[in-house]
């Protein structure tokens, strides 16, 4: 499946926001490299789709927006709700990566740990593929190619999110679905 916002440019949100609609001309690339149908039929059924896509994601955002300007925590369950609510304080919920750097709805959090008895050590509980829950403020970092030092262990040159706790300034610690929010 295409992703959502590749078939758009950013300028198909704004329009959206701003009540209009999708314009033809902005899909011309697409139809050239063969992603949407030949036939006017196809391409108005194409258009129709992602406005309605679109349509959908900006309600989102406008309903996250809105409850963070009441002072309502952001609850963030979808990719595409991360932008709008960089540096506030949010929940995130959703189903733990099974990666070396685990994430939550595609934003790093920290995996829990408990003290090992007798030992400086810690062992940690994974709960990578399950579903769970991480609180804190949402920080987005943005990492240019000319930033990478050749030699050097790295993500690669990309737009990252984390969520760090306000308490420690360390990543946030995810927690099991289910669980109360410690206090």
């Amino acid at each position: 499946m295409r992703k959502r916002l590749q078939t758009c440019s950013v300028l198909c949100l704004y329009s959206l926001l701003a009540g209009g609609a999708v314009q033809v001309s902005q899909l011309e690339g697409q139809q050239r490299s063969g992603q949407i149908g030949t036939t006017p039929a196809d391409r108005a059924a194409v258009l129709e789709r992602e406005n309605a896509e679109l349509k959908e994601q900006v309600a989102e955002l406008k309903t996250q927006l809105s409850n963070v300007q009441a002072g309502k925590r952001a609850v963030i369950t979808k990719v595409s709700q991360r932008e709008i609510l960089v540096g506030q304080f949010v929940r995130i919920e959703g189903v733990v990566s099974n990666t070396l750097m685990p994430q939550l709805v595609g934003v790093d959090i920290e995996m829990p740990s408990e003290p090992i008895a007798g030992s400086v050590a810690r062992k940690v509980i994974d709960l990578r593929d399950k579903s769970a829950w991480a609180e804190g403020v949402l920080v987005r970092n943005v990492v240019r190619p000319e930033e990478i030092r050749p030699g050097t262990q790295n993500r690669g040159a990309g737009v990252f999110y984390r969520l760090l706790d306000p308490q420690t300034s360390k990543t946030a610690v995810v927690h099991p679905a289910g669980t109360e929010s410690p206090k």
